[in-house]
Formats: C-alpha cells, sequence, structure tokens
C-alpha cells in the first residue's frame, strides 16, 4: 500500500525542475526517508542517553599502546 503527498511550488521551480532529467519523486522519497532515519535515531539517543550516560567503558590503554607499537 502506498500513499500520496502533493505540494504546492512555484511556476519558476518547475521550469526549472524540467531542465533536468531527473525522477524528482525519487529524490523526494529518498530525502523523506533518510529524514525519518534520522528522526528514529535522535528518538532512540534521547530515550537511552540516561543508559549510555551510566555504563562505563574500562580499557588498558597501556595494553593498547604497545600493541599498535608492536604492529608497526
Amino acid at each position: 500500500m502506498s500513499g500520496l503527498i502533493s505540494i504546492r511550488i512555484s511556476e519558476k521551480l518547475q521550469e526549472e525542475m524540467k531542465k533536468y532529467d531527473i525522477n524528482w519523486s525519487d529524490v523526494v522519497r529518498t530525502y523523506l526517508e533518510s529524514q525519518i532515519k534520522q528522526m528514529e535515531l535522535l528518538r532512540f539517543l534521547k530515550q537511552n542517553s540516561s543508559a549510555m550516560k551510566r555504563a562505563k567503558v574500562h580499557a588498558d590503554s597501556a595494553a593498547m599502546i604497545r600493541a599498535d607499537r608492536g604492529s608497526r
């Protein structure tokens, strides 16, 4: 199933769009999909920010530096 969105643009913009062989529906659809993904990510980060603040990661930096130097 699909939905339909209609927008009003100026005649000047419409004429400019006609100059290019571009599927504008695909351009708009791709943009909307990317915006939704960004908004979902922001919502996830907001919902989980308190849990992420409490999480602590422990790493032995000296061991990591030695391993990096040893790989050179």
